[in-house]
């Protein structure tokens, strides 16, 4: 009895409005100057999501671009790329062409070949944005990787066997089956990883990543996803989960997610 009356003593403060505001400015507090990798926010567009970025600090694309590459060993792989690696040895082929969109300083290069024997006449060409190319550029020129390439345009990569995005979907406005669409010559297969899907309605969150910038992101629908890429003649092939990938609403945690996907698609 004592136990029941503590426990609905505790519930009954905490929805007192003094104590709630408190509560609010704290978990506002911690995702303007945490250093965790935190979300905020359910909104409906990207637009809506980057004016609600907290005014101590503004969104602030190019400082995220080069946190992302500072904090990011290229040659090291993780449990979420062992899926892609799998399907990648069973279809890449001599003279086969890649698009790695989003694919930063080349860091599933360099860290699959650690795994995979890249066929004969391979060709890689990463698409990034302008201050991620610049970078990848060079450290491609240091490592002597001549079958590397980078470009920020989505179109010059038509015409490449394989398309890769992996972890970066989330962060571009326009949805991937759009982007896809526009192609003259669509890949024959598609790679998607260490993406946010769920089977509630898609929204807009906003990402403090780690403390550096605010950034809009991306929680896709999984039937939606997947039904608007099979709609441009893809068959879903396979499926997984990329364990201990996380997105933490702290405003809306019922709107969270314990887990991102992988996704393997091949032209029908």
């Amino acid at each position: 009895m004592i136990v029941g009356l503590l426990s609905r003593s505790r519930t009954f403060v905490k929805q007192l409005p003094p104590v709630r505001a408190w509560r609010a400015h704290e978990r506002e507090y911690q995702f303007a100057h945490g250093k965790r990798r935190l979300f905020r926010g359910v909104y409906g567009s990207f637009e809506e999501a980057a004016s609600a970025a907290p005014r101590v600090i503004k969104a602030d694309s190019k400082a995220f671009e080069v946190n992302r590459i500072s904090r990011i060993g290229y040659r090291r792989v993780t449990g979420w790329d062992y899926p892609v690696i799998f399907w990648l040895g069973r279809i890449l082929t001599a003279g086969s062409s890649v698009l790695d969109f989003g694919g930063s300083v080349g860091i599933s290069y360099y860290s699959f070949s650690k795994h995979l024997s890249f066929p004969t006449g391979l060709t890689w060409k990463v698409c990034d944005t302008p201050e991620v190319v610049e970078s990848g550029r060079a450290i491609a020129e240091e490592e002597g990787a001549a079958n590397l390439t980078f470009t920020s345009e989505f179109h010059d990569g038509s015409g490449s066997d394989i398309l890769i995005a992996a972890g970066m979907l989330h962060y571009v406005d326009e949805p991937l089956a759009a982007l896809v669409s526009r192609l003259p010559e669509k890949p024959k297969h598609i790679l998607v990883n260490k993406t946010p899907l769920q089977s509630g309605s898609p929204f807009v969150t906003l990402c403090n990543y780690a403390g550096h910038s605010f950034i809009p992101y991306h929680i896709f629908n999984r039937d939606a996803f997947v039904e608007s890429i099979c709609r441009l003649g893809y068959e879903l092939v396979d499926e997984w989960e990329n364990p201990g990938l996380t997105c933490e609403i702290i405003s809306h945690p019922e709107r969270s997610l314990d887990v991102y996907s992988g996704l393997y698609f091949r032209q029908a």
